[in-house]
C-alpha cells in the first residue's frame, strides 16, 4: 500500500519522474543514537519515504560518540542504514523530527532546531516534545526564538499544537510517527530467521535494564490461560518458559522478536507501533500517569487507530507491582483485532503525512531559484557553473530556440550529488556593495588594456570574451598582448562557455595570475565553481545591462553580409571619430569597404538598447543594480558618454569592490 501511495503520489500534481531530475538535497536532524529500536526505525523510515519521493537524503550527525556497548549495537544499525554527514548549510531542505527531538532534555540545544542552517529551508515532521512544558518562560522563549526560521511545522503530540501556533503564528500540523509510514514489507529486510520453535509472547519494555514488574505480572496472568513461552528485554525475570532474553541485542533482533511473536505485552510506544505494523495481538500498559510523555503518545496512537480497548490502564495505581491485576478485565486481548478497520485509519494518516511531505518538498523546490529546479528560463544566467562542476559530465549547455544557453541534464549519467545546485548563482549569490574610487582616462577598453598589460607583464593570463572566425562570442584565456586585443572590445551577446572555468583553474593552480573579465553572473559562477579564494585571481566585470541572443546577432550579420563577405566586425567602431567610437558599430567587408553605423541606425543595436533581445534572466537580474561579485567593475556604455571631468574628457568609471581592486 505504501509503495503504491508513494508511486502514485497521492496528490494529483505529483510527478515522480519530474522530481527525479530535480531532486532536493535533504538533511534530517533527529535523535537517532538513543539505544532503542524506536530511534533507529523512525530515522530510517523518514529517510526511506523522502528517498522514494526522489530526493537525496542524509542524516545530520552532531555527536557520533558511542557511550557503551548497548549504544554501539543500535549505532551499528544506523551506520548500516543511514547516511551521516556533519552539520552544514549545504541542504535545500532540513527536516527536524521525530522521536524526542524537541523533548525537554534537549530543547536548550539549538542544533535540534537546525540553528546551523542559514540558507536552507527548515521544516519539521512529527517532532516530539515529549514532556516539555511550554508554560515555562525560558523554554517558551527558546522555542519562540528557534522556530522563527521554520517554514513548515509538524509535531507528534496534539496537545502542543495550539501553543506552538500561538508562539510562531504559523499553522502547525500533527502527524504520525515516521515509523508508521511504512508497511511491514519495508521492515522485512531487518527480520532475521526465526529460531524459537514454539509460540511465544514478547514482553517489550520501552528502555533497557528494568524489571518491569507490572509487565511481568500481566504476562504471568496471561500464561495461566495461554500456553506460550516468553521472549523479553527485562532484568530479574520471574516467569516460566523463557525462550529468549533479547535485552542486550540490537535493533534488528528487537524487530525480529516482535515480528515472530504471537502476542506482545509492552509499555513502549515503538513496541506498540511495531505491533500495529506487523498486525500482532497486543496489550499496552500505561502506568505512572497520563501526563507521562510515553503514556500520552501511546494513548494518542491507540485512540487514533481505534485500539483503546488494548490499553491496560494502571495510571491510577499506587504501587508499581500490581499483583492484583484482574486479567478478566482484559479478556478482549483474546478477541482478534479488526486489522481492516485499523488499516483504513492508518491509510488516512499516512495520506495526510505524505501530502504534507510533498507540500514541503514541492514548495521548497519551487522556492529554489535555479533553472535546474524549476525549469524557469528567468532563473538561469547561463553561467555554466553547473556544467563545469558536474563530476560525471551529465550536464551540457545547449542553445534553445532563441539562441540562449541553458543546462541540459542527462539523467542516465546523473548521480544526484547536488553539486550543480550548490554552485548556481541563483542559489548562492551574496551581493557586495560597490563604491566608486577612481577614474582612468580613455574608454572602458582603455581600462581593460591597462589591467591586462600589467597582468601579462607579470607572466599571468587574461580570460574574457572574444569573437571566433564566425563571429561567435566565446570565452577563452590568453597570455599575450596580441591575443588580448581579441578580448578587449565589447561583445554584448551571451558567450559560449568553452570550459573557461576549468581553463582558469588550471592556470591558477600553476601559481600564475589571472585577470578574469566577464558579466557579473559569469564571475559569480566562477567564484562558486572554484569554491575557495585564490590570491592570484583578479576579477573585473562590466556594468552589465544584459546579454543579447547570439542567434539574433548571427542572423543580423548574415543579412549584413548577404551581398559581400564580412571580414571584421566590432561593436565599438575604432575607426570612427572619437566622439562616435562608443556609440557606433564597425563592419569591414572582403572588398575592403568599411561601414560605420551609429547605434541609433543599426538594427541590432536598436533592438539591444531597447531591451528587446535580452536573455530572460537579464530582465530581472539583481546584478544590473550595484550588487557585484568582483573587485573591479568596468562600465560599458550603451550609447551614452560619461563626461565626468570639467574638460569634457571621456572617462571610464572604475568601482573598487575589495582590497584587490585598489
Amino acid at each position: 500500500m505504501v509503495l503504491k501511495m508513494l508511486n502514485d503520489g497521492i496528490t494529483a500534481d505529483f510527478n515522480h519522474s519530474t522530481l527525479y531530475i530535480k531532486p532536493l538535497r535533504i538533511g534530517i536532524v533527529t535523535y537517532n543514537f538513543s539505544p532503542n529500536v524506536g530511534a533507529c526505525i523512525q530515522a530510517y523510515a523518514l529517510k526511506y519515504v523522502l528517498e522514494r519521493m526522489g530526493h537525496k537524503v542524509n542524516h545530520i550527525l552532531k555527536d557520533p560518540t558511542i557511550r557503551n556497548d548497548r549504544h554501539q549495537l543500535f549505532a551499528d544499525f544506523c551506520d548500516k542504514h543511514l547516511d551521516f554527514v556533519p552539520p552544514s548549510d549545504d541542504f535545500d531542505l532540513i527536516i527536524c523530527g521525530s522521536d524526542q527531538v524537541w523533548s525537554k532534555v534537549k530543547t536548550f540545544d539549538g542544533y535540534y532546531f537546525a540553528n546551523f542552517a542559514k540558507q536552507s529551508v527548515i521544516a519539521s515532521y512529527a517532532a516530539s516534545l515529549s514532556r516539555s512544558d511550554l508554560n515555562q518562560l525560558g523554554l517558551r522563549l527558546f522555542f519562540e526564538k528557534n522556530l522563527r526560521e521554520f517554514s513548515f511545522i509538524s509535531i507528534r503530540e496534539p496537545k502542543f499544537k495550539d501553543t506552538i501556533e500561538e508562539i510562531t503564528r504559523t499553522e502547525v500540523s500533527v502527524h504520525i510517527d515516521p515509523s508508521l509510514l511504512l508497511d511491514d514489507i519495508h521492515y522485512l529486510p531487518f527480520v532475521k530467521p526465526r529460531h524459537i520453535d514454539e509460540d511465544y509472547a514478547c514482553i517489550h519494555y520501552h528502555s533497557f535494564g528494568h524489571k518491569a514488574p507490572a509487565l511481568q505480572v500481566l504476562a504471568k496472568k496471561i500464561q495461566e490461560n495461554e500456553d506460550f513461552s516468553i521472549a523479553h528485554n527485562l532484568i530479574d525475570v520471574d516467569l516460566d518458559n523463557i525462550a529468549l532474553d533479547y535485552g542486550k541485542l540490537g535493533a534488528e533482533d528487537v524487530i525480529s522478536t516482535i515480528y515472530h511473536s504471537s502476542f506482545v505485552i509492552t509499555n513502549s510506544f515503538y513496541g506498540l507501533a511495531l505491533s500495529i505494523i506487523f498486525k500482532k495481538d497486543f496489550l499496552v500498559v500505561l502506568f505512572g500517569g497520563l501526563q507521562d510523555g510515553v503514556n500520552e503518545r501511546i494513548y494518542n496512537l491507540c485512540t487514533l487507530m481505534g485500539l483503546t480497548n488494548r490499553i491496560v490502564d494502571l495510571t491510577t495505581s499506587e504501587k508499581l507491582v500490581c499483583d492484583d491485576i484482574d486479567i478478566n478485565k482484559y479478556k478482549n486481548y483474546t478477541t482478534p483485532i479488526n486489522w481492516v478497520a485499523v488499516g483504513r485509519r492508518l491509510y488516512e494518516e499516512r495520506k495526510r503525512s505524505f501530502d504534507y511531505l510533498y507540500k514541503v518538498t514541492e514548495d521548497t523546490r519551487r522556492a529554489r531559484r535555479d533553472y535546474l529546479s524549476n525549469e524557469d528560463t528567468f532563473s538561469c544566467y547561463g553561467c555554466a557553473a553547473c556544467q563545469a562542476k558536474c563530476p560525471t559530465n551529465a550536464i551540457t549547455m545547449v542553445q534553445d530556440s532563441e539562441g540562449f544557453y541553458y543546462p541540459n541534464v542527462d539523467n542516465s549519467n546523473c548521480v544526484v550529488c547536488g553539486q550543480c545546485l550548490y554552485v548556481c548563482p541563483f542559489n548562492t549569490k551574496k551581493p557586495i556593495s560597490s563604491s566608486p574610487v577612481d577614474c582612468y582616462p580613455e574608454s572602458n577598453d582603455g581600462v581593460f588594456a591597462a589591467m591586462s598589460e600589467a597582468i601579462i607583464a607579470s607572466g599571468g593570463a587574461v580570460a574574457g570574451v572574444m569573437f571566433d572566425s564566425n563571429f561567435t562570442a566565446v570565452y577563452d584565456i590568453v597570455d599575450t598582448l596580441e591575443e588580448c586585443e581579441k578580448v578587449r572590445y565589447s561583445k554584448y551577446v551571451e558567450a559560449a562557455d568553452n570550459d573557461i572555468y576549468k581553463k582558469t583553474r588550471a592556470v591558477l593552480n600553476t601559481g600564475r595570475s589571472v585577470l578574469f573579465t566577464g558579466t557579473p553572473c559569469k564571475i559569480a559562477g566562477l567564484i562558486n565553481y572554484l569554491g575557495s579564494p585564490y590570491n592570484n585571481l583578479l576579477l573585473a566585470d562590466i556594468t552589465c545591462s544584459g546579454t543579447c541572443s547570439p542567434l539574433v546577432l548571427r542572423k543580423h550579420l548574415e543579412e549584413k553580409s548577404s551581398d559581400k563577405g564580412l571580414t571584421q566586425f566590432q561593436f565599438l567602431a575604432q575607426n570612427a571619430d572619437d566622439a562616435e567610437q562608443s556609440v557606433a558599430c564597425e563592419y569591414i567587408y572582403d572588398d575592403g569597404t568599411e561601414e560605420i553605423v551609429h547605434n541609433d541606425k543599426d538594427l541590432f543595436m536598436k533592438f539591444y538598447t531597447n531591451g528587446l533581445t535580452l536573455k530572460r534572466s537579464c530582465y530581472a537580474c539583481e546584478w544590473c543594480k550595484n550588487d557585484r561579485q568582483d573587485p573591479i567593475e568596468i562600465p560599458f556604455p550603451r550609447g551614452v558618454l560619461f563626461d565626468w571631468i570639467n574638460d569634457g574628457e571621456t572617462l571610464t568609471k572604475v568601482f573598487k569592490k575589495s582590497i584587490k581592486g585598489m
